[in-house]
């Protein structure tokens, strides 16, 4: 067997891995791969096809498509560790250190990654672009990187919600996840990944959702005392309508890919986000209740909106098996961009 195959099998096999880490984190589900029986060597980043003979090492500083693969995979095994340490009904002590501990490693990884010449900050609002601007392939990636990285950090953070609220762990637990939220925000609404891109990551519905309602959470919280950091009323409105702008968007392509199920159900969340969205002037006080919406809907009392049969269920039960391939359509396109090695 020669090392072309040897590196294309290293890299089918670690796709698998990430794939089945993916799958239980969008579906609710066990990994079927377990960590104690993977002993597989990682790709060599290296510029080889199948039929070469021999490893073809990039010049230095030269980054090619399977160092981006490597970074994915690195992300898989991160996930993999949070769903060990924190998604768990047997090991859930000493939340806060797994918490902290999780958070370091990824900042780490950030770090590593920015030294490699792709500079972006986990929680920074914006493109942070890299310093190979020039070649597109390179940069959807980059950008994806930063989606995915800020996929984790909600991760590892959102946990962390169910802590005693008056303490600095949930407050931390709780910025972090507004920062990452508004970073996938600005990320999917501004960034051009193409959709075989979008597709080999956690961004779905669910997602959008998630980081636009953590707004509404926080104001909700924080109503009478808003802590040094957090988003003022106006910032988080604009935040939840960005949001619920993606999903209007994005709904008529789970209308062509999926048929009028899905659509019903992201019309259910959007109206979701819009009843709280419009609660929270009111809740504020900034606004007389009852707060009447565009559509017509009134809200009499803000934390009534909370009730579950204010939250079309059935719409949020079909969000959580959305997947990104079930809203982003057809997957076709370059493997992590291994059919563009040769073009500059």
């Amino acid at each position: 067997m020669g090392v072309g195959e040897i590196e294309l099998r290293k890299r089918l096999w670690w796709w698998v891995y990430v794939f089945d880490r993916f799958t239980s984190i969008l579906h609710r589900l066990p990994p079927l791969i377990n960590d104690a029986d993977v002993d597989n060597d990682l790709p060599i980043d290296c510029l080889n096809d199948l039929e070469a003979t021999e490893l073809s090492h990039p010049l230095p500083g030269e980054r090619t498509a399977v160092f981006v693969f490597l970074q994915y995979v690195s992300l898989g095994k991160k996930l993999s560790r949070i769903l060990d340490l924190l998604y768990t009904m047997t090991q859930r002590r000493d939340g806060a250190r797994k918490i902290m501990d999780l958070e370091r490693d990824l900042r780490v990884w950030n770090q590593n990654l920015k030294a490699d010449g792709i500079p972006f900050d986990i929680g920074i609002t914006g493109l942070q672009h890299s310093s190979d601007g020039a070649n597109h392939s390179y940069e959807s990636t980059n950008i994806w990187l930063q989606l995915m990285a800020n996929i984790t950090m909600t991760l590892i953070h959102r946990p962390g919600l169910s802590f005693d609220d008056t303490t600095s762990e949930f407050g931390n637990c709780l910025k972090a996840c507004l920062d990452s939220g508004s970073a996938i925000l600005f990320l999917v609404e501004t960034s051009n990944i193409p959709k075989w891109l979008r597709n080999l990551s956690l961004v779905g519905p669910a997602t959008i959702f998630q980081s636009a309602l953590v707004y509404i959470y926080s104001q909700f919280k924080y109503h009478t005392f808003k802590p040094d950091g957090f988003p003022a009323l106006d910032t988080s409105m604009g935040m939840v309508s960005k949001g619920i702008s993606i999903l209007t968007i994005e709904s008529t392509r789970a209308t062509r890919a999926q048929g009028g199920f899905y659509s019903k159900s992201l019309s259910e969340i959007i109206k979701t986000l819009q009843t709280l969205l419009s609660s929270l002037p009111a809740m504020q006080g900034l606004v007389e209740t009852p707060h009447v919406m565009n559509d017509g809907v009134s809200v009499s009392n803000a934390p009534d909106t909370f009730d579950e049969q204010n939250w079309g269920g059935n719409a949020l039960d079909s969000l959580n098996y959305m997947t990104a391939s079930d809203w982003m359509g057809d997957p076709s396109g370059p493997f992590m961009g291994f059919m563009d090695l040769g073009e500059s």
